[in-house]
Order: structure tokens, then C-alpha cells, then sequence
């Protein structure tokens, strides 16, 4: 519909600060016909094949890289890393630490996948 720009942060608040859990078809239509979408234009498009041609490509690259989690990140198609990942992996319990970790893993493996182009 050519409205990123406009709904990405709102998107963005709607699941991470207000909690609201955009997991059904019913609820992400609900969700954005409340906040200004017309809602028969949003469902033509949420129907037209090209929207359910990559929704179901992300199910499937979903699958490919056993992403059981969000945050997940893929570099290069090659490196799968998570917050979890990193915390299993260097057995940090302070959030703080963590996220610090995560981003010096995903700092490394962009510079690795980089060099090896």
C-alpha cells in the first residue's frame, strides 16, 4: 500500500510497547483498520498474491534457519543469531550484558560475511 514509512513505527510500538499480539490474520485487519487503514483496501492487498506469496516464504525461511524466536537475525544466509543463542552460548544473565554480546556476535559475523565477498 506504499505506507512504511507512515505505519512501520506504529507497527513497531503496537507490538513491543503496547504488547498487542498481531499473530492472526482477524487481528493484524482489526489493528489496521483502527489505525487509519481503509479496510477493504488493506484486505485486497493482504489478500493479493504477492503479500501471500511472501508470507509464505517467510514461513518456509522461518523454518530453513529453525528461527524459534524474535529477535533473530541472518547474515549472508550463512549466520543465524539470537539474543538466546548468544546467552546459552556465553551463559550471560544481565540483559544489559547481553545485548552488548549480541551486538559485538552480529558486528563479527557482518565483518566475517564482508571479508568474504
Amino acid at each position: 500500500m506504499g505506507k512504511l514509512d507512515e505505519y512501520h513505527h506504529r507497527v513497531f510500538r503496537a507490538v513491543h510497547v503496547e504488547r498487542k499480539r498481531l499473530m492472526k490474520d482477524d487481528d493484524i485487519i482489526a489493528w489496521a483498520a483502527a489505525n487509519g487503514l481503509d479496510k477493504a483496501k488493506f484486505l485486497e492487498t493482504w489478500n493479493s498474491f504477492g503479500v501471500q506469496t511472501r508470507l509464505k516464504r517467510l514461513s518456509q525461511l522461518a523454518d530453513a534457519y529453525k528461527v524459534s524466536g524474535t529477535p533473530t537475525v541472518v547474515i549472508d544466509g550463512k549466520y543465524v543469531v539470537s539474543p538466546d543463542a548468544v546467552r546459552q552460548a556465553n551463559k550471560i544473565q544481565d540483559v544489559g550484558q547481553l545485548m552488548t554480546a549480541t551486538g559485538q556476535v552480529l558486528d563479527a559475523l557482518v565483518s566475517k560475511a564482508a571479508a568474504s565477498k
